[in-house]
């Protein structure tokens, strides 16, 4: 076992006062935490799992509606809670960062909060024109707009900046849960909207109802465009309070994912990925994929944050607690994130991390083999891709507008809020009818380009074809597309002239594009364009157009397997091949800066799996380490069992696998693993039987080797008789030639 001391990955674990044995009015705070007993477990547990850094999450003042610091914002403790224990927990070697809930003072007056769970759904979550309204409804106070009045965003960077002040390292930008913010149009009256709108887009007032107009659409950008800019105005704010500040970018994608709801919660991720002052943005949920959905979901992240700005946001809730202990639930959760750049982890929470005694040794192995990829070189990797997915939220929302407008007004309009507090009831009856064919077709077609993006990247990740996620709509990450063998378009309805000009010029450079389905012909506000900004490409070279509505074709084995063959002949020979043999296997491969190579492995059935795996690697030897099964033990040999192989026996190789199994192995040359040892090594069989020239594997071998190494060098006499003389000749050479080198220096 290497020593596992490499620690660039942030491993925050949320917490609660309560857990370190603090009352929530602060009486019992004492000099020094260490006297209470729960502290000193809570810190031996975070030390457990190697944890780096907290996330104090106050709930439960937060349902007490009282702030853990003494404040002019609203009740609160009587000690300050918060700063004893950040001050606390970085004398014990963690750093803090901050997260809240919103539906609280100052936010939410006091006297009219609605009563539980329902204020939980109120400002700022929510509009209040999307509540109050309601026959029945537990909402009765109007609040301003979140989006274009000052008040939240006030009173947001009013409390974070004591937050700051408190001494923490890093806040969560949003609060927790952040959801639903969209205006109800046909009961929208704000003034400040009006002008900010009219000021982005020109429109004299706002839509009258949601349609499959340009106003509208605009609107619809315009929401996603304002409530980025309340948190992203408040995180530069912060940052020039405090310029080592560490933001999250905490915009909820779990809902969008499971719900196709994008729209509904006004959060982009394209657009979040751009704030200049997030450190990291968070890929919370996975993408609803067979295989492989944290990793995919990590590839769009990558795309819109940026490779090593990415959160991955851990909810035990369906790993330890109320489950049947199945180690895969973590390890096919957290690895497959940190795999793919997540360089921060957040674990919600402790208490639910230790709440079962018989899943503690999975718990700590986990963060272990967290630590292992570390050692391994992962922070210095690469996923090599060789295609490149170009996703495009514009398609997928003006494609939904434009069968929300088809299917009619109550539909149109219901089609938000209809996961927490649904707005209109009639949704559920044009879902669930079965009179009016029309409707549900409709319906139906409402998520074709989601469907269509998913399709694409379920079958890259069911084939191990390492690839690459981008943005349409950030013409600012799609400078070298022409490094990409391939680019795949799944569903792109709409497109701006500035991206197509960056599609084709690497369609020019020689990439490979692979277009489905739509060929532009709206543009990045879904107004048509005179004609089809990718017509023009059908019929190249190098240019494929498949006709195929994924949404409805995506799920049939004939048409998958075509859409694949298609796939592979197009992005050639990659040096990466992988068949999963009718397993249910997830396959993630880095390339790491010393030559070597690290490979995931999971097994996700319930049956024994046995996939095929081929690389081609670089002439030479390499040494195979492998960390399988739910213990982290180390053993040798990827291939046959040996230890060490040639470069050829990599090319094709079968993987044993367990039910519900994650193996993890480095593949390394040889040279490389003996200088990571720091105990003496012997080198043999360098000359691979006579098949080196003896010139050759000795400078290798003294060169890759370290000082108190040894070379051991077998020969046969009876070739020639002066071999050993001649062979130690040339040791002598090559051992002078190196003095002479240190001498002269690098000079």
């Amino acid at each position: 076992m290497p020593k596992l001391n490499v620690r660039q990955i942030e491993n925050i674990v949320s917490i609660d006062f309560w857990m370190a044995g603090l009352r929530e009015n602060g009486s019992n705070l004492p000099p020094d935490l260490n006297d209470l007993p729960e502290y000193r477990r809570m810190v031996e547990q975070l030390a457990a799992v190697d944890a780096t850094a907290v996330r104090i999450m106050p709930e439960n003042h937060n349902c007490a509606d009282l702030h853990p610091w003494p404040t002019g914002l609203g009740r609160h403790a009587e000690a300050n809670l918060l700063k004893a224990l950040v001050d606390g927990l970085r004398k014990a070697g963690f750093r803090s960062y901050y997260m809240t809930h919103a539906w609280i003072s100052p936010f939410q007056i006091a006297e009219k909060m609605a009563p539980m769970p329902y204020k939980r759904w109120d400002y700022p979550y929510e509009q209040s024109d999307r509540l109050i309204h309601h026959e029945n409804s537990p909402y009765s106070n109007a609040y301003p707009c979140v989006h274009s009045d000052p008040d939240f965003r006030d009173k947001w960077l009013a409390l974070m900046t004591e937050v700051v002040s408190n001494g923490v390292d890093g806040v969560y930008i949003m609060p927790d849960e952040y959801y639903f913010k969209g205006h109800n149009l046909p009961k929208t009256d704000c003034p400040a909207c009006q002008r900010g709108f009219q000021a982005r887009f020109g429109f004299g007032k706002l839509p009258a109802k949601p349609e499959d107009t340009e106003a509208y659409r605009k609107w619809e950008l315009f929401e996603y465009e304002k409530i980025d800019g309340v948190f992203r105005d408040v995180a530069a704010r912060l940052k020039k309070i405090k310029p080592k500040l560490r933001v999250i970018s905490n915009g909820n994608t779990a809902m969008v994912q499971f719900y196709n709801t994008q729209l509904e919660h006004s959060m982009a991720m394209d657009i979040q990925g751009a704030d200049p002052s997030a450190d990291a943005g968070d890929v919370y949920g996975g993408e609803t994929l067979d295989v492989g959905g944290h990793a995919a979901l990590c590839r769009r992240g990558a795309g819109a944050f940026g490779e090593g700005k990415m959160l991955a946001c851990m909810q035990w809730l369906g790993i330890t607690v109320n489950e049947t202990p199945d180690p895969i639930k973590l390890y096919g959760y957290l690895l497959p994130h940190v795999m793919e750049g997540a360089r921060y982890v957040t674990n919600y929470r402790l208490n639910y991390m230790f709440g079962r005694r018989e899943n503690w040794p999975t718990v700590i192995a986990g963060f272990q083999r967290m630590r292992l990829l570390e050692a391994w070189g992962l922070g210095r990797s690469r996923t090599p891709a060789k295609a490149c997915v170009l996703v495009s939220r514009a398609s997928e929302d003006w494609w939904q507008v434009k069968m929300d407008g088809l299917i009619g007004g109550d539909a149109a309009d219901s089609s938000r809020s209809t996961v927490l507090f649904s707005e209109d009831p009639s949704l559920g009856a044009i879902v669930k009818s079965d009179a009016d064919a029309r409707a549900r077709e409709l319906n139906y077609e409402r998520f074709r380009g989601m469907a269509a993006n998913k399709c694409v990247e379920g079958l890259l990740m069911e084939q191990g074809i390492p690839y690459a996620a981008r943005f349409s709509e950030r013409p600012d990450t799609l400078t070298n597309l022409n490094s990409y063998a391939l680019l795949i378009l799944p569903f792109s309805y709409s497109m701006s002239r500035e991206t197509c000009a960056a599609v084709t010029a690497a369609s020019e450079a020689g990439t490979k594009l692979l277009i489905v389905d739509q060929l532009a012909p709206t543009d990045e506000y879904g107004t048509a364009h005179p004609a089809p900004l990718l017509a023009e490409l059908v019929g190249k070279p190098n240019v494929t157009f498949v006709k195929s509505n994924l949404a409805r074709e995506g799920m049939k084995r004939s048409v998958r397997l075509k859409l694949a063959d298609q796939i592979k002949a197009l992005v050639g020979e990659t040096g990466v091949r992988f068949d999963a043999r009718g397993g249910q296997v997830e396959f993630l491969i880095r390339e790491v800066d010393d030559g070597s190579r690290i490979v995931y492995l999971a097994n996700w059935g319930y049956e024994p799996a046995e996939p095929a795996l081929g690389l081609d690697l670089p002439d030479g030897s390499y040494r195979t380490t492998i960390c399988g099964g739910d213990a982290v033990v180390l053993r040798r040999g990827l291939v046959d069992g040996l230890p060490e192989a040639d470069a050829t026996a990599f090319k094709r190789l079968s993987v044993p696998l367990a039910p519900r199994e994650v193996v993890l192995a480095h593949i390394a040359p040889a040279a490389e693993t003996t200088r990571a040892i720091s105990k003496p090594c012997i080198a043999y069989k360098i000359m691979g039987a006579g098949r080196m020239d003896p010139r050759m594997a000795l400078e290798y071998a003294l060169t890759q080797i370290k000082p108190t190494d040894v070379v051991n060098v077998g020969m046969h006499r009876g070739d020639k008789d002066d071999m050993v003389e001649e062979d130690a000749s040339i040791v002598r050479e090559l051992l002078n030639r190196r003095t002479g080198d240190a001498a002269e220096g690098p000079g």
